[in-house]
């Protein structure tokens, strides 16, 4: 069966629905709530960056044979792999101008991600502290991923059930 679709017919059947009761708001986030999400996807994009800097490092390592040493075979950059990082020889000086670019935007990405996370916690200690605290004392639930909460989702008490927020957050049907 074949049914034509116009905004007119689409019109009319919203509005018989509005008119019945059968259809529900959405929650639609007040200026404050979008600016905290702003700050909030700032950050993610942020730390996207650093993931990427990190990358292209290890990469021009990997292009020009240069091996780490085994104690710095792990995720996180220490002080002393930084240290080890800006005291790399080159044999083409260009390759060194390019591993000391990388390694300034590397530098700004990870101070700008501190920023951007301390402004984040900030805000949501000052603005929203009791819920705040409240999902810190949750286990596993950090600074971040509160402040993440709070800023996708809103307030938690507009949610009927914790089946509610499940479905809303897509883990339930």
């Amino acid at each position: 069966e074949k049914h034509t679709k116009t905004d007119r017919i689409d019109a009319q059947l919203i509005s018989r629905e509005l008119k019945d009761g059968r259809l529900e708001g959405i929650h639609v986030p007040d200026v404050d709530r979008e600016e905290l999400r702003s700050l909030f996807r700032r950050r993610n994009d942020l730390v996207k960056d650093f993931r990427r800097i990190k990358s292209y490092i290890k990469m021009q390592l990997l292009y020009f044979g240069i091996k780490e040493p085994e104690e710095f075979d792990n995720d996180h950059w220490s002080h002393k792999y930084r240290k080890w990082l800006d005291g790399i020889v080159f044999e083409n000086p260009t390759a060194k101008a390019t591993l000391e670019s990388r390694m300034r935007f590397f530098r700004f990405v990870d101070q700008e991600l501190r920023d951007v996370s301390t402004q984040l916690r900030r805000y949501c200690k000052t603005y929203h502290k009791k819920d705040y605290m409240l999902l810190r004392s949750i286990p596993g639930i950090g600074g971040i991923v509160a402040c993440g909460i709070l800023c996708e989702l809103g307030d938690l008490r507009r949610f009927n059930s914790v089946k509610h927020l499940a479905g809303y957050v897509g883990l339930s049907p």
